[in-house]
């Protein structure tokens, strides 16, 4: 298999996406390990509620492998159908307890997943991007309308400037918009010269 990619597939990701698993992390550097065992405790009492296959892990250092500053955090992570993504994370501030930060975790995911569409808030950047770069060919993906912010407008804009490109935005149902854009047939520059 090549390393070398020329161009990104074109995105066809329309599909209203069903969460299949979610995996998380919870760590600790310098802390009781009990603390990571009551975070994971409290994720999975909020997650409960989805009925999906759900794990999530412990990673405890100790001694000098830890380094020097105490704390503990998580990073759930929602994968759907369509294999794309879905994460939170939480790091503890001074006085927060494991069990309310596993909440806020668990919940913050809720919250992405509420949000609707394919993509999570955090990957529609990168997703709009590679569909400008991909081929010449009509690439389509479903947002939620929650994901699309000033920081998505500002990108439009970008896009519009740089590539000359108009990404196009339908309403599809009350709470997602179908994004759809022709991609710019770039070509990678580490392309080898025959």
């Amino acid at each position: 298999m090549p390393h070398l990619v020329l161009q990104p597939k074109t995105i066809h990701a329309t599909s209203k996406n069903l969460v299949v698993k979610i995996r998380g992390i919870a760590y600790s550097t310098r802390v009781s390990p009990a603390s990571v065992n009551r975070l994971i405790d409290a994720s999975r009492g909020v997650l409960k509620g989805t009925e999906v296959e759900t794990f999530i892990y412990s990673d405890v250092a100790r001694g000098e492998e830890s380094g020097k500053s105490p704390g503990f955090g998580a990073t759930i992570v929602a994968e759907t159908k369509g294999g794309w993504p879905i994460s939170a994370e939480g790091i503890a501030t001074a006085g927060v307890t494991p069990e309310d930060l596993g909440t806020q975790v668990a919940a913050k995911l809720l919250h992405e997943l509420s949000l609707g569409g394919t993509v999570g808030r955090n990957q529609v950047s990168l997703a709009l991007v590679l569909m400008v770069l991909g081929k010449e060919d009509v690439g389509r993906i479903s947002l939620g309308k929650g994901v699309i912010d000033a920081k998505v407008v500002r990108l439009l804009r970008y896009i519009k400037k740089f590539w000359n490109l108009e990404v196009v935005l339908r309403e599809d149902g009350e709470s997602e918009v179908m994004c759809t854009v022709k991609g710019s047939g770039f070509v990678s520059s580490s392309k080898k010269v025959a």
